[in-house]
């Protein structure tokens, strides 16, 4: 009587365990997918673009970008925080070669799916390459494959692309 107790009292011991682990497990996952360590929603370093690249619709520049340092993110808000360092023209041989050629503004968009979804104002793209963009958009309910788009603004009427999130092994 007593190891029949004993055994009964243990696995529901168990069974609760594994239940209250479960339920931990789902809520830890939850948060991790809603936002990161520091409260954003999505976060990630920016790449320069390729020539011939089209994302979410918007065709990339006509000649290929490379980017020193960059962060980029969004956070519950709909705050978009860019920072960009060195984002130059990669043309070796070139006068434009680590330089910003005719290119003095930027802005990005949000990419969700396939479709822009949301896009900041223009901010000064420096001679050197460098940008900032704290700006607040409107966002979806829902992004999936979430992608930021740093694009070159009022030169043509297509805004292309100049550097995007993502990484690239060295």
């Amino acid at each position: 009587m007593k190891s029949t107790r004993h055994r009964l009292i243990v696995v529901s011991l168990a069974v609760m365990l594994v239940l209250v682990s479960g339920l931990s497990l789902v809520a830890a996952s939850y948060s991790f997918a809603s936002r990161d360590s520091n409260g954003f929603h999505f976060e990630s370093s920016l790449v320069g673009s390729t020539p011939g690249v089209t994302i979410g619709g918007v065709g990339s520049g006509g000649a290929p970008w490379v980017v020193m340092a960059s962060n980029a993110g969004i956070d519950p808000n709909g705050m978009l925080h860019l920072s960009v360092v060195g984002l130059v023209i990669s043309l070796p041989g070139s006068p434009v070669d680590g330089t910003t050629g005719p290119v003095k503004n930027v802005l990005a968009s949000l990419v969700c799916g396939n479709s822009v979804v949301a896009s900041t104002s223009p901010v000064p793209l420096g001679a050197n390459g460098d940008a900032r963009i704290n700006q607040k958009v409107s966002l979806p309910s829902t992004c999936f494959g979430p992608v930021i788009l740093v694009r070159i603004s009022g030169l043509v009427a297509s805004d292309p692309w100049i550097a995007a999130t993502g990484f690239a092994s060295q």
